[in-house]
């Protein structure tokens, strides 16, 4: 891919922003297996630093192939290291657990977001809208909407 070629031209090498654009390439080809062996790389570099766009970039990889858990792990990865989720890390980390049907987990980590003093957007509440409707939550969709209101 294109990573590869930028490491054989001469000096070079990826930077974050490249193993970023090269995760959100592999999440639109629903790649997530690639998309989290680039994530890997730039986590066991030395010369890179793993930054929250990568990190939301590796999360929606994995929320977009169903691989919810993983997900779950590169947030908790980002965390470990440091990097405070943003509203794109914590809307990607719903988004994930939305396409795969897990409203609880949804609506923990809307609670977490909250808790870290962000307000979710309209791409939340969509999200939790979602999670919750698939999950034949009825009422918690309707409360997501109502919180949009607000």
């Amino acid at each position: 891919g294109a990573l590869e070629a930028m490491q054989n031209v001469g000096d070079a090498l990826p930077d974050v922003m490249s193993y970023a654009a090269a995760v959100s390439s592999c999440q639109k080809r629903v790649e997530w297996q690639q998309a989290l062996d680039m994530l890997e790389i730039v986590i066991l570099s030395s010369h890179l630093q793993t930054d929250i766009i990568l990190c939301s970039a590796g999360i929606s990889s994995c929320g977009a192939a169903g691989r919810w858990r993983l997900s779950l792990r590169v947030f908790e990865v980002m965390r470990s290291r440091g990097l405070l989720p943003n509203v794109v890390s914590y809307n990607a980390a719903v988004s994930a657990r939305e396409s795969s049907e897990q409203w609880r987990h949804a609506l923990s980590v809307l609670a977490m977001m909250q808790n870290d003093d962000l307000l979710p957007n309209v791409i939340s509440y969509n999200a939790i809208c979602s999670a919750c409707a698939k999950g034949m939550q009825w009422s918690n969709a309707l409360g997501a909407v109502e919180a949009m209101q607000e």
